[in-house]
Parts: C-alpha cells; structure tokens; sequence
C-alpha cells in the first residue's frame, strides 16, 4: 500500500493520436554499445551519448557525435580514484554560450553522478571532470535532472541491498525514491512518495515541476516541485528516458514486456525486442505514437531525441542508434 502525504493524485485517459505513416527508418550508426541515453547541445550539430558498461568488468563511456557527418568522436575525461566507468542516466545544462555542465549518473564502486565542464572549442566538444557527488547507499541512480540553482535531482530505481526489487518490479511494488541534491543539505528524499522502479526524469522550462516515469507500473507522473502535487497517466508500455522536444512536448520511450524480464534479459530477445516512442504533451492528455518497432537488429529502446527533421533512438544490448524520418 502507498502512504501519500499532502499529495492529490490525478489519472487522466490519455487521447492517442498515430503517427506512425509519417515517419520511417532511415539507417543505424554503429559502434557505440549500449547508446542508452543521449542529449543534443544546443545550438550545435552535436549529440551527447552515454555507452553504458556491459558488465560489471567493463566500462562504458561518452560520446559525442557529429549530426551532420555522423563521425563519433569519443570524449575522455579523467575520474579520480575510480578505474571503472559505468555511466547511466546524462543531463545537460547550459551555463553560458558553448559552456556547458554535463550530469553523468556513474555505477563505478560507489554510486556517484561525475560532473563534467563541457566546452565548444573550434567546435569540437571537449569534456573536463570536475567532481563526484556520492550518492546514498539505498539508491541505485537512472535518471537526473539539474535546475539553474545547482539542485539535482535523481530518481532511485532502486534499493541495491534489496534483494526483492525484481518481484516488486513484477508486482508493481514501491522501490525508490525521487532525492533532491544542493550543496547545503546534500541528500534529501524530495517528497515520501515512493515510485516502482523509478526510470527517466524531466525538468520544465521554469524549474517548477518534474516528469518522471515510472517503469515498472507504466505510470507517467508530473509532479509539483513546491507542493509535490501530482497528476498521473498509464501509458502501454514501460517508460523510460524522457526528454523535451523543440515544441514543448515530452519523447518518452521503453520496452514493451515484463518488467523483471526486460531488466534481465541479456542480448536481443522476445522478451525486450519491442519498444515504442510517443509525443506527450506536458498537461499529460494527449500524445502521439511515434515508433513501435523492435527487431533482430535494433530492440530495447531507451531514449528517443529530435536532431532536426528526424529522431534518433537510443537502446540497450545493441551496439547501434537507430534513426528515423519525419516525412511531413
């Protein structure tokens, strides 16, 4: 059962409208594993890429890529006292013209986000570490988000001493958190709402409420930073990255399948093959399907973003981005 304090919950039915006839694939690049999430810089013809690690004696890394040539150009950036770099969740936030703050959600040894300065010199990225910020034992990190005041806030999937996160996946059940950072208090939970498997996050333009997915329910909320008030919508699949489109409206993108099973299953399978990509609005009434695809050489899509006239797909188990057109 859910506690909820000085919370209103609203559901709305959400009106779907297809979109599907007026876009189609186009091609792949390759040579990036794991693409799980991705960022454009704005103004720019750049595209950031986070490569999450294969296994826990790997790593991964970032990427940035050329939205004209399609070169990957890989961004190297020095993180102290860690030899191991599993990135997961990015955000981005512009601090002046060409300088940049890049948010990276690490899985090294100790949970951490790395914070990076990230430059347009000779308009090329460069990536420089600037410092960790520890994250509590019980989170187990997917998303962030960062507002102008240098708050972050990140959403825990996850316990990772849990050993029954996996049946509560199944069954819907609480896992984790919404936790807020700044440089006074640290760690806070941001509200005692708790959230089944807690997945992508978004921040609105005026830094007065968040979009989060809620993967394991298949559950879009957005709540009020101030009241933490919140509205709800079921969506037809488990949603993941979300991120802003040059209109206004939300990309949201995930996995059609069992919860336990998508987060298990290893390589390209039945069982995380199909994903879908919608349009929603930030009100949360309407939306537009975009992409339901999944195949033998493109499944588990995590992160859809606009880059001019088409959307590039991020995934996991591939080693490739997809990308589609828009024919209107």
């Amino acid at each position: 059962m859910r506690i909820i304090l000085i919370l209103i919950v609203f559901s709305y039915r959400l009106f779907a409208q297809s979109n599907e006839s007026c876009i189609s694939f186009s091609h792949y690049i390759h040579n990036i594993q794991n693409p799980e999430d991705m960022l454009k810089i704005s103004d720019t013809n750049w595209v950031i890429i986070s490569s999450m690690a294969e296994n826990e004696n790997n790593s991964g890394g970032i990427y940035a890529i050329n939205t004209n040539t399609e070169k990957i150009i890989p961004l190297h950036a020095v993180i102290e006292s860690d030899n191991r770099f599993a990135p997961h969740g990015i955000y981005l936030r512009e601090v002046t013209k060409s300088n940049f703050r890049l948010y990276v959600i690490n899985h090294a040894s100790t949970e951490k986000i790395e914070v990076y300065k990230l430059t347009i010199i000779n308009e090329i990225p460069q990536l420089t570490w600037t410092k960790s910020i520890i994250l509590p034992e019980n989170v187990w990190a997917n998303g962030l988000v960062a507002d102008d005041k240098e708050n972050i806030y990140a959403t825990s999937m996850y316990n990772p001493s849990d050993e029954n996160f996996l049946e509560k996946f199944r069954e819907g059940i609480p896992t984790g958190q919404i936790w807020k950072w700044n440089r006074i208090s640290g760690w806070q939970a941001l509200s005692t709402f708790h959230f089944s498997a807690a997945n992508g996050i978004a921040i609105s333009p005026k830094s007065d409420y968040l979009i989060i997915s809620e993967w394991a329910t298949k559950t879009i909320y957005k709540m009020r930073i101030d009241s933490f008030e919140l509205e709800s919508v079921k969506v037809d699949f488990l949603p993941d990255n979300i991120r802003w489109t040059h209109d206004g409206n939300l990309l949201i993108t995930g996995q059609k399948g069992l919860p336990h099973k998508v987060f298990t299953s290893k390589g390209i399978r039945k069982e995380n093959m199909y994903f879908k990509a919608i349009k929603l609005n930030p009100e949360l009434l309407t939306y537009e399907e975009l992409i339901d695809g999944g195949n033998q050489n493109f499944a588990n899509g995590t992160v859809t973003i606009e880059v001019g006239n088409s959307y590039w797909i991020g995934c996991v188990q591939n080693d490739k981005i997809a990308i589609y057109t828009k024919n209107r």
